[in-house]
Order: structure tokens, then C-alpha cells, then sequence
């Protein structure tokens, strides 16, 4: 399986899943590049619907995920939280996912000696589960009710994923799973759970541990779905 972390406009993915006939993955964050990265705006939407298109090309082969920025077109509460953000493109990419919005998800799972490998766009804490037990139940059969969740629209899910805590400038004890801050994920939720996000980006190397990997540093990851391991792709 290939990863491709938060995009932001970037193409690197776009060599990598050339011709491969692995199921393909991304996390996430697809418009809104950094400044200084000679991305343009406009070349990051021109991307997503390259993205977009990709995935209605290769509907079982293609994941894609979404992140806080995403969400923040998808949905008005979620704008005041962005510090980055195309206010000129802005409703190309409202429309643009919204009417698409059912070829996305929140997270993918997958099952590897015993161990259950959930791949999310910041990944899922523990006291973010705890607080909407009741709307999703117990972690981690809570993932496939999330997905069922977004799929409805639900209000209260909705709602719920804009708890972002003091790390990236909230108010909350916890961040939601699409913007938990790394270092919010120094407890697991449970031992024979392995998260893979992105979110908080990193300078050069991801962040490879015990429970959990932030890959969110501007290259393509390879998932060996046989041994769980996770090796970067040269690009």
C-alpha cells in the first residue's frame, strides 16, 4: 500500500502511484500549500481535481481521507480555525468536494498479525473517543460508525471534530481526529491498535513509534500490509 501525507498542493504523489497496482492512500489536506513552496493556489486546486479524478478512475484502489483543512470548505464552523486559507478559490473547492463528497472518508483500516493498523488524517485519541462514546461506542469497532457518521452528515459528528486543543490554538484538553497534534498521541488507545497519520508536519524524517507514525513530511510511504511495516519511497 502507498501513503501519500497531507499534499497541500504538492504532485509528488502523482510519479509514485504511475503505473502501480497498489491500493493507494492519502491523508488528507489536499489544498492550502505553504508559503515559500512555489506553490500556486490555483495549481493546488488544478491538483485535488487531478486527485478527484484519480480516485473515480481507481474507485477501489484509491483511499482518500480528509483533513482539518478540507473540512474547513466543507463546512463554515471550521473557518475560523484555518491560518491558511484560499479565500479566492473558496468556492470552486466548497463545491468541488461537497459534490464529491462521498468518494472520501475519515479513516481506513486494516488488519495485520493481530493488529489493527487505522490510518486517519491526525489520528484518534483517547479522550476525543471517551467524550463522544455515545455517538460512536466503544474504540476501536467506533472507526467503521465514524465513516457511517461522516457518510450521513451527522450534525453531532460534525460538531465533534472541531475540538482542537491548546497545541494548535484551541480551547480544548484534546484535539479531534483530524486535528490532534502529535504530541497528543504519547498514550495509545489500545495496545493492538497502530495509528498511521500526518497533521503535524516534520522537517526531514517521520516520526516512527511503538503505537503510532506521523508521516507528514513531504514524501510518499510504502505499507507492507503482510508485516505492518513502513518504509519510505525514494521520489
Amino acid at each position: 500500500m502507498i501513503i501519500i501525507p497531507d499534499v497541500h498542493g504538492r504532485v509528488f504523489w502523482k510519479e509514485v502511484v504511475k503505473n502501480s497496482e497498489d491500493k493507494i492512500i492519502f491523508l488528507g489536506d489536499y489544498v492550502d500549500p505553504y508559503p515559500g513552496e512555489n506553490i500556486s493556489l490555483t495549481g493546488a486546486l488544478d491538483n485535488l481535481f487531478e486527485i478527484i479524478d484519480y480516485k473515480k478512475s481507481n474507485p477501489s484502489k484509491v483511499i482518500l481521507l480528509l483533513g482539518n483543512h478540507d473540512f474547513m470548505y466543507m463546512d463554515s464552523k471550521h473557518n475560523k480555525y484555518s491560518c491558511r486559507h484560499d479565500f479566492e478559490n473558496e468556492p470552486k473547492i466548497t463545491k468541488l468536494l461537497m459534490n464529491n463528497r462521498d468518494l472520501f472518508q475519515m479513516n481506513y483500516s486494516i488488519e495485520v498479525k493481530n493488529k489493527l493498523y487505522i490510518f486517519s488524517h491526525a489520528g484518534i485519541t483517547t479522550p476525543w473517543i471517551e467524550k463522544y462514546k455515545n455517538l460512536f461506542g466503544n474504540f476501536p469497532e467506533s472507526i467503521d460508525k465514524i465513516n457511517e457518521l461522516y457518510k450521513k452528515w451527522d450534525p453531532e459528528f460534525i460538531s465533534s471534530l472541531l475540538e482542537i486543543s491548546y497545541y494548535r490554538g484551541g480551547w480544548s484538553d484534546f484535539g479531534s481526529m483530524i486535528w490532534s497534534d502529535v504530541r497528543e498521541h504519547s498514550v495509545s488507545c489500545e495496545e493492538n491498535v497502530y495509528q498511521i497519520f500526518g497533521h503535524t508536519q516534520l522537517k526531514d524524517k517521520p516520526i516512527i513509534e511503538k503505537h503510532f507514525a506521523d508521516l507528514d513530511c513531504r514524501r510518499p510511504f510504502f505499507f507492507d500490509e503482510k508485516t505492518g511495516d513502513i518504509k519510505e519511497i525514494p521520489v
